[in-house]
């Protein structure tokens, strides 16, 4: 998989130089409290359809191809993305061989805190949204 900054170099941005529409949202983390995040909309980098919004200045760089474009000019080269399915069960499966449990929040923040979380959920962590 290609680093965004990479992508960035080939791939353009699906985002508006200028951003019109944004919106204000309070995002729930997970542990209760709420965070105000403004989106703005993101478009087909093809023919300009509007796929929904990302947050606005947390995002470096977003690149959308919608599913009659990418059916049309198949999918760009080197975008290969780990779903957060399969992510979070690589999380679930190394959690189980490392420790033979589900880590608890607590346990994970603990551990990676110590340095303890070992090299493959260490690699996990810093690709997760959530990187602890």
């Amino acid at each position: 998989m290609l680093q965004s900054s990479i992508l960035a170099n080939i791939l353009p941005d699906s985002r508006l130089a200028d951003p019109k529409g944004t919106v204000m949202v309070d995002w729930q983390n997970t542990d209760g409290t709420f965070i105000r995040l403004e989106l703005e909309p993101i478009y087909c980098f093809n023919c300009g359809k509007s796929n929904g919004y990302v947050p606005r200045d947390i995002m470096s760089f977003v690149s959308w191809l919608c599913m009659s474009c990418s059916e049309k000019w198949g999918e760009y080269a080197d975008s290969w993305i780990v779903s957060d399915e399969i992510f979070w069960n690589d999380v679930a499966v190394e959690m189980l061989t490392r420790f033979g449990h589900i880590l608890t929040h607590e346990e994970l923040w603990s551990l990676g805190e110590q340095g303890r979380l070992g090299t493959a959920l260490e690699l996990l962590t810093r690709e997760s949204p959530y990187a602890i």
